[in-house]
Parts: structure tokens; C-alpha cells; sequence
């Protein structure tokens, strides 16, 4: 085994790339994929496919989320919440009847976080059950 270490260290980069190429073209995709977890171990790094992407900054990644809707996803009760829904997206009854029924149901979107968060306690008092996304 030493000599074939030997003999590949002693080959061109090109060289070299093309013999590790044709040695893992046998492997299957699990022996790929433990060849990855071996060479992350030794290597003390991490394997992250970004498929042509640019890096993305950490920092920039995490933006606040502004915007917020407002979603029934159950209710105790169906009239107290259609009823007040009602009231909320100005239809009729019967739309109103209908897009309540099709859980989960947006009641309204874009809302900030404190316009959303007073709704969902409305909502959640006339016995709705309310996720804020």
C-alpha cells in the first residue's frame, strides 16, 4: 500500500485527479458517501455541496422576518369564528363559511408582528386555534 501512496504523490496534479477519478468512478453512492465521511473526519471539515452558488454570508442570511400572516388552523367552536372572521376579511357569509372551513386558512397576510399577534388573540378567544407565519 505504501509503494501506491508512493507512486500517486510522485504522479502530476492532473495525474493525480484523474487516478483518484477513475479509483471512485467503482465506488457505489454509499462508498462515495463514506469516502466523504472519512475524508471530513480526517480533515476536521465539513462537505457542503453549494451547486455553483456563490457563498453565502451568515449575517445575510438571517434577515428579520417583517412581515407576518395570520393562519386558523382549528376552531372549538365554528360560529363565533366565522363570525368574527367575517368581520375581519369583509365577505359574505357564505365566503366566509367556506374559507374558514378549508383549514389551514390565511385570514390576512403581510400583517407587521403586533398587528398580527392582536388578531391572533382575537381569533383565539372567539375559540379559533391560530399559528402566526
Amino acid at each position: 500500500m505504501t509503494s501506491l501512496v508512493e507512486q500517486f504523490h510522485a504522479l502530476e496534479e492532473q495525474e493525480q485527479i484523474e487516478f483518484f477519478q477513475s479509483a471512485v468512478e467503482g465506488l457505489t453512492v454509499k462508498g462515495v458517501l463514506n469516502l466523504v465521511k472519512a475524508l471530513e473526519k480526517a480533515w476536521d471539515v465539513e462537505a457542503t455541496p453549494n451547486f455553483g452558488a456563490p457563498p453565502v454570508d451568515k449575517e445575510e442570511e438571517e434577515v428579520e422576518q417583517t412581515s407576518f400572516s395570520v393562519v386558523i388552523t382549528g376552531y372549538a367552536q365554528k360560529l363565533p369564528v366565522i363570525r368574527l372572521v367575517r368581520t375581519i376579511i369583509n365577505k359574505s357569509l357564505k365566503e366566509t363559511k367556506t374559507h374558514i372551513e378549508a383549514l389551514p386558512s390565511t385570514i390576512q397576510a403581510d400583517l407587521p408582528r403586533e398587528e398580527a399577534d392582536k388578531l391572533k388573540i382575537q381569533l383565539e378567544e372567539a375559540g379559533a386555534t391560530v399559528e402566526i407565519k
